[in-house]
Parts: structure tokens; sequence; C-alpha cells
């Protein structure tokens, strides 16, 4: 009996240890009002002038506040074929829509997702940006 057990509790052990591991590395969502790290006032702030920067075409700007895998990203060239893949012609922004977000933990990490959809001239886009935890621009998708 002693014998079975010295083998299988290591052996449980290992098991349990590994999925709490898994879990831990899993991404988790939760509101931002619970969020320590993001205020959801300062992630709208931090989402229009993200936008804002978009429309002005200040890449330079835009990529001194992301992240360093992003910057490459976030030039006139990859912009502009990002732009022409859902129109032409945008036209002039005329209104900021709904913002929603919510926090993701991933192991150490936290990084906030919000979605904000922007209505201009000729089109309504939706942009999805992620910021980590000092607020850089850590992912952009635009719908």
């Amino acid at each position: 009996r002693n014998k079975a057990l010295k083998i299988v509790l290591p052996i449980l052990a290992a098991v349990v240890l590994f999925g709490m591991l898994i879990y831990w590395m899993l991404p988790k969502s939760r509101d931002v009002s619970q969020s320590a790290y993001f205020s959801e006032a300062q992630m709208e702030a931090a989402m229009k002038e993200t936008v804002k920067l978009i429309d002005e075409e200040a890449y330079e700007s835009l990529q001194g506040s992301a992240i360093p895998q992003m910057q490459a990203f976030l030039d006139k060239g990859e912009m502009e074929k990002l732009k022409a893949q859902m129109s032409a012609d945008w036209g002039e922004r005329q209104k900021f829509g709904t913002v929603y977000m919510s926090e993701v933990i991933q192991g150490n990490m936290h990084f906030v997702v919000g979605e904000i959809t922007v209505i201009y001239e000729n089109i309504t886009v939706t942009y999805r940006l992620t910021y980590d935890k000092e607020m850089r621009l850590a992912g952009l998708y635009v719908r």
C-alpha cells in the first residue's frame, strides 16, 4: 500500500501542478472597472487619440506610443494598404460610436482590449485596439 502511494501521489501532484500552470497561462478576461491597471476614462481617451493619429497620418507619433513589435506595421505604407482594403476614400471622420472594453490577463501580462466604431463620410469602421499596462499600443485590428 505504501509503495502504491509513493508512486500515485507524485504523479497526482504533477498533474495538479501542470493543470494549475495551464490555467495560469490561459487568457482570462474581466471588466475594466475591476482592473488595477486601467480605467475606462483613460482607455476611451487613449482609443480616441489612437484613431485621431491614424486619421491625421501621424505615424511617427503612433509608432512612439506602440510596443516595439507593432512599430513596423504603423508606417505610411502599411496603413495605406490597410485603409485601401476597406475603401479608397473614407472621407472625414464624423463621430465616434460607443466604446466597449475588457481587461485580458495572461500569466503576469495585463492588456486591455477595446472596440470603437467610427463613422466617416463614406464608410463606418470598427477599430479593435489593444494596450499593455504601460498604455502602449499592442494591437490594431480594423474592420
